[in-house]
């Protein structure tokens, strides 16, 4: 499939919520156990509000339709990353609910989603990006992993377990 070299990133809360939304509903219809940070019934403001700003809300414009969303924000709100900091948060810039739409997996949009986190993370004199994922899903882990992402940890949280993630954005090198 064709990876995209380009799409248009904006901040659009309602836009990312909807491509969200569209993304835990086809993972519900997969079949694939999503528990409270997929739920369908879940992806809308009231939820993902909680844990996320207005304008922490970034979608992927391809043929002017959105395309992919992901939260971007400069302060953790939906993981424990304290096993990692040993009590002492480094600034990094988070990156959660990464979704693409069916009609454009494969196309290379979570690069161009992380590219812009990073590129605000350098704008805010960030040197390093964190994400976070089930670590039962290897085509995830291995996903950002070849985007230069390392696990720096990986968590029991009640039924699953977590994997966190972190990069150096631009040559900087890593804090844990």
């Amino acid at each position: 499939m064709e990876h995209l070299s380009r799409a248009e990133i904006k901040q659009d809360t309602n836009a990312a919520i909807i491509v969200i939304k569209n993304v835990a509903d086809w993972l519900n219809e997969t079949g694939l156990e999503t528990g409270v940070w997929w739920d369908p019934a879940n992806m809308n403001l009231d939820f993902l509000g909680q844990y996320a700003k207005p304008d922490e809300f970034f979608v992927a414009i391809v043929e002017g339709r959105p395309a992919a969303a992901a939260i971007i924000q400069q302060e953790q709100t939906a993981q424990d990353w304290s096993s990692v900091d040993k009590g002492s948060p480094p600034k990094a810039m988070y990156v959660h609910w990464i979704a693409v739409e069916r009609e454009f997996a494969g196309k290379g949009l979570p690069t161009i989603l992380i590219n812009h986190a990073e590129k605000l993370a350098l704008e805010n004199d960030i040197s390093v990006v964190r994400l976070d994922t089930n670590a039962d899903e290897p085509k995830l882990c291995n996903l950002y992993e070849s985007l230069g992402f390392n696990r720096v940890s990986t968590e029991q949280e009640g039924d699953h377990k977590t994997a966190l993630y972190e990069k150096p954005v631009n040559g900087s090198t890593s804090i844990v």
